[in-house]
């Protein structure tokens, strides 16, 4: 049984901002290589498993990037109304293995100046 569990991070946006943030991934201090792997954050309503309402995805959002190709780059504009959500960082490994790396609440602010 493995004792891994994903980091809890909270995000706090505008809605129709753009949300740029880098992840970088270690197992211990070793860089983990993302290299040919799918990286999905998505967006939840709810409990996680309903339908993701935002996800960003390699070429859509998502770069992997880094000397050692262990970050995440996410840069993508959210559209969610105002609201609380919950969120998740997955990756899918070329072997298919699957892990949760980060998750959290995802706190969506509306301003008066939104168009």
């Amino acid at each position: 049984m493995s004792d891994f569990k994903p980091v809890s991070y909270n995000i706090e946006i505008v809605s129709q901002d753009t949300w740029s943030e880098t992840f970088e991934l270690f197992l211990d201090t070793i860089p983990i290589n993302l290299t040919g792997s799918t990286i999905t954050i998505s967006v939840y309503k709810g409990c996680s498993t309903s339908a993701a309402l935002f996800t960003a995805t390699n070429g859509s959002g998502v770069t992997i990037t880094g000397t050692n190709n262990n970050k995440i780059s996410v840069s993508k504009k959210v559209t969610l109304d105002k609201g609380d959500y919950i969120w998740d960082l997955k990756v899918v490994f070329t072997d298919l293995t699957t892990k949760t790396y980060v998750w959290g609440d995802f706190i969506v602010y509306e301003t008066k100046n939104n168009v």
